[in-house]
């Protein structure tokens, strides 16, 4: 069952258009992988940015994280940084 709510926002999608859908997915992925090596950074955003913007990965065919975000893998970026803080923790 719809709600007022519900419509608001289907409507307000339908007006934005798929574009401004990806876009925010986007933007929300990235947010979520820097905040991932923010933490694991110790605080440090600099070098979370950095790292996020240039280190190239191997486990992306040497893409960076930014760029194996955008292609999908935001999920797979957390991942890997979960476990090389894990790995240099434990």
């Amino acid at each position: 069952m719809n709600t007022i709510q519900d419509d608001a926002i289907a409507s307000e999608f339908d007006r934005q258009g798929p574009s401004a859908a990806n876009f925010q997915r986007h933007r929300r992925e990235n947010l979520r992988a820097i905040k991932a090596a923010y933490e694991v950074s110790g605080g440090d955003l600099p070098k979370a940015l950095h790292w996020f913007r240039t280190e190239q990965l191997s486990a992306f065919g040497h893409k960076t994280a930014e760029q194996a975000v955008a292609a999908g893998q935001a999920d797979d970026v957390i991942r890997l940084i979960d476990s090389l803080h894990t790995g240099a923790s434990g």
